[in-house]
C-alpha cells in the first residue's frame, strides 16, 4: 500500500491539476501532445533507455549524454523526453530534422551526427505526475532505466518506477538553495522519493549536500559536474589555443560593446541607467549596448524602456548586427543565439541576478567567449561557477545600483578587460568534459544484472569523484 503522504499528494494533485495547468498552458509551457502527457504515448519498444530532461538546457545535456553513449558503443533503443515545448523542439531538431539554420543552436554539435538518427532514438513528452499517467507511460514504454537529467523530482513517477523495478539514475543533478528550502518543508515525503534513485551524480558539492540533506543516499551519490558545460569547455580550449600574447595590448578598436544577456523584469532599467551614466557627453558616445531579454514576450516592454531613456532601439533581426549605430541600443529578438553572440561583445552582463528572487543564468557562456563577466548578487543557480570566476579574476559581482562603477575600470583599461577574459578561458579550459563519464556510469549499471552492474557503476562513480 502506498504511504499516506503519497496518497495525499495524489489527492491534492487531482484537485489542483486543472487550475494549476491553465496558466502554464496559456503561456505555452506544456503545448500540445496531451495524450503523451496523460501517459498514452506511442513511444517504446525494445526496452529503451529513457533520458528525461526539463527544458532546453537540460535537453542539450541529454543529447550530449546520448552522443557519449553511442560513442561508447551503446546501441540499445533510447527514448528522449522534455517537459517543455522548447525542450521537445530542440530534441526534434537534433534527432529528426537537422536544418542549416541550427548553426547557433545548442543542438548544433549533435544535429548532423548519424549516431543520433534513426529508429533507435524516439521522442515523447513525459507524463504528468498525476491521474495515473506515470504508470500508464511506464507500462507502454517499459524502459530499462530512467535517467533524469538535472533535477526532476516527481514522487509518483519515482514510486511507479520502484514498483516496476525500473532503476532511476539522476545525472547532472542540481538543486538550488531556494528549492532546497521549499522541499525541506516536506522533508519526510521528499526523503521517500529521493530514496528511490539507485545512483546520483550531482553538478556540484552544494547540490550534493542539499540533496543528501533531503534524503538522497550519500553512499550512492557524488559531484561530477555538468555536461551542459562540455561545449563551453571545448570552446574555451579552442579560444585559448588561438590566443596570442599581443591580443591583450592596444586600445579598443572602436567603442566597446556591452551585451546584457537573459535580462528579467526590473533589470533593464538599472542597466540602462548604468549606460546613461557611462555615456559621457551624450547618448551617441560612450560604450555601445545590446540587450537580450530572457523572454521575447517582453519585447515591446523592453523597446519602450529603451525609448524612455532617450535611445532608439534597433532589432537584431532587422540589422543582423549586434553593434548599434550611435544613439541606438540593439535588442536581440531571436531565441537561441545568446551564447554565440557573447563572442561579438567586449564585456558581458548576465541577467536574472540583479533583482530579488532571481537565481542567475550561466556565466560560463560569456567566459567561454573570453569576455569579462558581470552579474548581480543573486546567482544561486550557478553559485559555484560564479564564485570560481570571481576567484580567478574573470568576473565581478555588483548590486544593480553599482553596475556602472563595476564596469567603468574595465572600459577605461582594455588590457584589464582582456586579462579578465583570458582568466575565464583558462578556468574553463582546465575543466574535464563530463558527458563521457556520465555515459560510462549508465553503461556500467546496465552491463550486468543486479547486483553486479549497479556495484560496478557505483565503483566508477566513486573513482570519478576522486579525479582532480
Amino acid at each position: 500500500m502506498a504511504p499516506l503522504s503519497l496518497l495525499a499528494y495524489r489527492a491534492l494533485g487531482a484537485l489542483a491539476l486543472g487550475p494549476a495547468l491553465i496558466l502554464p498552458t496559456l503561456r505555452g509551457r506544456f503545448g500540445t501532445r496531451w495524450p503523451e502527457r496523460l501517459g498514452n504515448t506511442l513511444a517504446g519498444g525494445g526496452g529503451p533507455l529513457w533520458l528525461h530532461a526539463a527544458s532546453v538546457g537540460e535537453s542539450g545535456s541529454s543529447l550530449a549524454i546520448l552522443q557519449a553513449l553511442r560513442d561508447q558503443g551503446f546501441t540499445a533503443p533510447v527514448l528522449l523526453s522534455a517537459a517543455t515545448p522548447t525542450g521537445l523542439d530542440l530534441l526534434e531538431e537534433a534527432i529528426k530534422a537537422p536544418a542549416p539554420d541550427l548553426a547557433n543552436s545548442q543542438a548544433n554539435s549533435l544535429a548532423n551526427s548519424p549516431a543520433l538518427l534513426g529508429p533507435q532514438t524516439q521522442i515523447s513528452a513525459p507524463p504528468l505526475d498525476f491521474l495515473g499517467a506515470p504508470g500508464r507511460f511506464l507500462d507502454r514504454v517499459a524502459p530499462r532505466a530512467l535517467v533524469v537529467i538535472e533535477t526532476e523530482i516527481w514522487p509518483e513517477l519515482y514510486h511507479q518506477c520502484r514498483l516496476r523495478s525500473i532503476p532511476v539514475l539522476m545525472l547532472s543533478a542540481r538543486l538550488s538553495r531556494r528549492s532546497h528550502g521549499r522541499l525541506g518543508r516536506f522533508r519526510r515525503f521528499i526523503g521517500q522519493t529521493l530514496a528511490v534513485p539507485a545512483l546520483a551524480a550531482t553538478i556540484g558539492q552544494t547540490d550534493l549536500e542539499f540533496l543528501t540533506d533531503l534524503g538522497l543516499d550519500p553512499a550512492k551519490a557524488a559531484a561530477l559536474g555538468s555536461p551542459k558545460f562540455d561545449r563551453l569547455v571545448a570552446q574555451a580550449q579552442a579560444g585559448l589555443a588561438a590566443h596570442k600574447a599581443h591580443d591583450l595590448s592596444g586600445p579598443w578598436p572602436q567603442p566597446p560593446l556591452i551585451l546584457a544577456g537573459s535580462t528579467h523584469p526590473g533589470e533593464e532599467v538599472p542597466i540602462l541607467a548604468a549606460a546613461l551614466r557611462l555615456s559621457g557627453k551624450g547618448l551617441d558616445s560612450g560604450p555601445a549596448w545590446a540587450i537580450a531579454p530572457r523572454h521575447l514576450t517582453r519585447l515591446t516592454e523592453v523597446l519602450r524602456l529603451i525609448e524612455s531613456f532617450g535611445w532608439t532601439p534597433s532589432l537584431y533581426s532587422e540589422t543582423e548586427s549586434l553593434r548599434p549605430e550611435p544613439g541606438q541600443v540593439t535588442v536581440v529578438d531571436r531565441m537561441g543565439l545568446l551564447a554565440s553572440l557573447y563572442g561579438q561583445g567586449d564585456l558581458a552582463i548576465v541577467g536574472g541576478s540583479f533583482v530579488d528572487g532571481g537565481t542567475g543564468h550561466n556565466p560560463l557562456e560569456p567566459a567561454a567567449a573570453g569576455k569579462p563577466v558581470f552579474f548581480g548578487p543573486h546567482m544561486d543557480s550557478f553559485k559555484a561557477e560564479a564564485e570560481a570566476l570571481i576567484a580567478r579574476g574573470a568576473a565581478i559581482t555588483a548590486p544593480k545600483n553599482l553596475l556602472a562603477d563595476a564596469l567603468s575600470p574595465f572600459l577605461d583599461d582594455p588590457q584589464k578587460s582582456r586579462q579578465a577574459g583570458l582568466a575565464g578561458l583558462r578556468y574553463l579550459a582546465e575543466k574535464p568534459v563530463v558527458a563521457p563519464a556520465l555515459a560510462s556510469l549508465v553503461i556500467d549499471y546496465l552491463s550486468e544484472p543486479a547486483p553486479d552492474g549497479p556495484r560496478k557503476a557505483l565503483d566508477r562513480l566513486r573513482a570519478l569523484a576522486q579525479r582532480p
